[in-house]
């Protein structure tokens, strides 16, 4: 039972890595994934702990299941009962969390876009997910259009040519 669950909760754990190494690409560190997420929540602490309900707890939890996934993998003690169905939830929640922007980086950043006032929080890259498929697809389908003028233009001068040709003939 404990490997089934240890895979688990790894495949979790790799599932919000992953993630968080695509939010934070255009980051000079976007190999960190979770580490990135955590040391951005260190550099946000004062702010994020009286701004953003229960940062401090995810804060700890974060670090200590990056602790013992580390420990297990580094260690080997797979074989061990180092994780449990509540660790296997609090990932899967939190990754949940990531997707609806609703995990605490992104809550403090949106009440620091709301409250103009006051010095804007650095965002070190991050992005809320939703924030960036819009991104995305706004600069596909601008691609895309200038594709297909690109083509009409090509096409019109290739028909210019053909008609030229025709006359000569």
């Amino acid at each position: 039972m404990s490997l089934k669950t240890n895979n688990e909760f790894l495949t979790a754990f790799n599932e919000l890595d992953n993630l968080l190494k695509e939010i934070y690409a255009d980051d000079i560190h976007s190999k960190l994934g979770i580490s990135r997420y955590i040391e951005d929540m260190e550099q946000k602490h004062i702010n994020g702990k009286s701004r953003v309900e229960d940062w401090e707890l995810d804060f700890k939890i974060l670090k200590s299941l990056r602790y013992k996934r580390n420990k297990a993998v580094h260690e080997s003690l797979l074989d061990s009962d180092m994780f449990d169905k509540d660790d296997i939830f609090w990932i899967k929640e939190f990754k949940q969390r990531v997707l609806d922007c609703t995990d605490p980086v992104s809550l403090l950043l949106q009440k620091q876009k709301a409250i103009k006032r006051q010095p804007e929080v650095k965002s070190n890259d991050y992005t809320c997910q939703q924030e960036r498929g819009f991104s995305k697809r706004k600069i596909i389908f601008a691609i895309l259009i200038t594709v297909i003028i690109a083509l009409i233009y090509i096409v019109a001068r290739l028909f210019n040519f053909y008609n030229k040709m025709v006359i000569i003939i």
